[in-house]
């Protein structure tokens, strides 16, 4: 095997002797069972607040969905970089829904005044462009989690026609509890990670430690502030002390919540 300079590697051995026969294997084609379970994608909710500066909370209610209902059985859900590409008002949704190959996508709406929240949600059949559900929530933002698990519950149960959802499924749905102060200061780190710039993984440490001060016991966001120091080290200098913070910090947020998915990714990472 030779090494060509950025391009990768080279097999340049020779070969002799007849090629053998191709061998019949039978394969199951898992690829066409997986085509029959629902799919679905949930796009970034539109920002409809006074002052349009929800950004982060739009795009965290997106995420938490998604996160929670990757935890319904037979569902097949579109990731965050795939469902994201389609934000903004005037996409059409069956186009989303053919380049996505998802039947269902859920949008909506975020209205914040102060305390005030207003989330309107929708699901749409991209087959006939119909709603099969909506509701529109009006609560104060210390509500934000009883929201996200009825939206997460409501979708799921509509999904599957209304079939109630197991013991394990429903706990699948909720994220480690916490107040509503650290949550934000949360949603604000996660918004800016995604970017990977210094001055934005900058923010994002800040906003996690500041929901660490708040409350310690929040995994999700030691594991947010580990996959900073982790990106940290590997793209901005690659500085021990980078490597040290995102080893602790990935070990307090599995040991808080050994079964949260971001905090097995930010230790693997």
């Amino acid at each position: 095997i030779q090494t060509h300079h950025r391009y990768g590697y080279c097999l340049v051995a020779e070969l002799a002797g007849d090629r053998p026969a191709a061998a019949t294997v039978e394969t199951s084609e898992p690829a066409a069972e997986t085509s029959e379970l629902p799919a679905i994608a949930v796009l970034p909710f539109m920002d409809m607040s006074p002052s349009r500066d929800q950004d982060y909370f739009c795009e965290g209610l997106a995420e938490e969905l998604i996160d929670a209902l990757t935890h319904v059985d037979g569902l097949r859900v579109s990731c965050r970089s795939c469902s994201f590409q389609f934000r903004g008002a005037g996409v059409d949704l069956r186009e989303v829904g053919r380049q996505l190959g998802v039947g269902s996508i859920v949008e909506g709406s975020v209205r914040r005044a102060g305390d005030q929240l207003r989330i309107t949600v929708q699901l749409i059949d991209v087959a006939t462009g119909y709603h099969k559900w909506s509701q529109r929530f009006e609560r104060t933002f210390g509500d934000v989690f009883a929201i996200q698990d009825e939206i997460a519950a409501q979708v799921a149960m509509n999904l599957r026609g209304g079939a109630s959802l197991s013991q394990r499924e429903q706990r699948g749905l909720r994220r480690p509890p916490t107040s509503a102060e650290p949550y934000e200061y949360y949603l604000r780190g996660r918004e800016s990670l995604h970017r990977m710039r210094p001055a934005d993984l900058e923010q994002s440490r800040r906003m996690f430690e500041g929901a660490i001060e708040l409350d310690a016991d929040y995994a999700p966001a030691w594991a947010g502030l580990a996959t900073v120091h982790a990106l940290l080290y590997e793209w901005w200098g690659s500085k021990d002390e980078d490597m040290h913070r995102a080893d602790r910090a990935s070990q307090i947020a599995m040991e808080l919540a050994p079964d949260l998915a971001d905090a097995h990714v930010a230790r693997g990472f």
